[in-house]
């Protein structure tokens, strides 16, 4: 039975909440700094990305280690939970590393958080479509390739604008045109709302 008064879930998720919303504005608006300092055809996440990563693996493995030296013998069991959460920070650091991607005069050149990256051309594409909940622009090629791009990335109003001029124009569904070409102007996709 839980003896916390009813406000107090209400306070734990609220700030829950309102940490989540600060923390993805400023990774919404790093990307848009980082842009200044580039344009040179490079889409690739900015470090705020790596930082979150590297903070929550070391968070949590720091609270699995206080737990593994001071809890209780019976209460130990929990440190290697702990673990698995540290874990969550890995796919950041991976993306941070490998997704790196280059635009081409003739297509994109993408890597990818696990495994081997390729090079599309954009007259090879067949659909291009935009995830709201994953937050990633989805392109498909005739040989079954996919590449995603995310909208985390810094460089995206060139990709739109390339996508844009290059992708044939069937295939790109009429929302996915509308983000892209937002994007292209600047107006970068939100990473937080849906």
């Amino acid at each position: 039975m839980n003896d916390r008064p009813w406000w107090a879930h209400g306070l734990q998720w609220g700030l829950w909440a309102v940490c989540m919303s600060l923390v993805m504005g400023w990774l919404g608006r790093s990307r848009k700094r980082a842009a200044v300092r580039t344009g040179d055809g490079q889409l690739q996440h900015p470090v705020g990305i790596l930082i979150v990563g590297l903070v929550c693996a070391a968070f949590f493995t720091a609270l699995a280690v206080v737990v593994g030296l001071t809890a209780k013998p019976e209460d130990r069991r929990l440190a290697p939970f702990f673990l698995l959460f540290a874990l969550l920070g890995l796919p950041l650091v991976l993306d941070y590393f490998n997704a790196r991607h280059s635009l081409r005069s003739d297509g994109l050149e993408y890597g990818r958080m696990l495994g081997r990256g390729g090079v599309l051309h954009w007259s090879d594409v067949i659909r291009l479509r935009y995830s709201q909940s994953m937050k990633w622009f989805r392109l498909e090629t005739r040989d079954g390739r996919v590449a995603r791009i995310s909208a985390m990335l810094v460089g995206l109003p060139e990709f739109a604008r390339a996508a844009l001029d290059h992708v044939p124009a069937d295939a790109i569904d009429a929302p996915t045109r509308t983000i892209l070409e937002a994007t292209a102007r600047g107006d970068l996709p939100p990473v937080w709302s849906s």
